[in-house]
């Protein structure tokens, strides 16, 4: 992929989604905002939003429970992480 392009997929079942997306930044940068709680705060919820975190372990088999809220409303969002691969090298 090239120019941060996005790519989203649905399992069959519709139990299952992948998502991937090319950033413009190193490779390690990019596993910590996603992995670093107090990084994924910044980011994850929408403009206006927050993102209240319950649990977070990012780690294979770990898992993940936060909540998006908005004035009047709360969406709940958990799972777990299925495999979680830091970057080795460099970018």
């Amino acid at each position: 992929m090239t120019g941060n392009e996005s790519t989203a997929a649905a399992g069959a079942g519709g139990l299952t989604l992948a998502f991937s997306r090319e950033f413009n930044v190193p490779a390690a940068l990019a596993f910590r905002a996603h992995t670093d709680p107090r990084l994924l705060r910044q980011w994850m919820a929408p403009r206006g939003s927050e993102l209240r975190i319950r649990d977070f372990v990012a780690r294979t088999g770990g898992l993940y429970s936060y909540a998006i809220v908005d004035p009047g409303r709360e969406l709940e969002l958990f799972g777990s992480f299925h495999q979680v691969t830091e970057p080795s090298g460099p970018g």
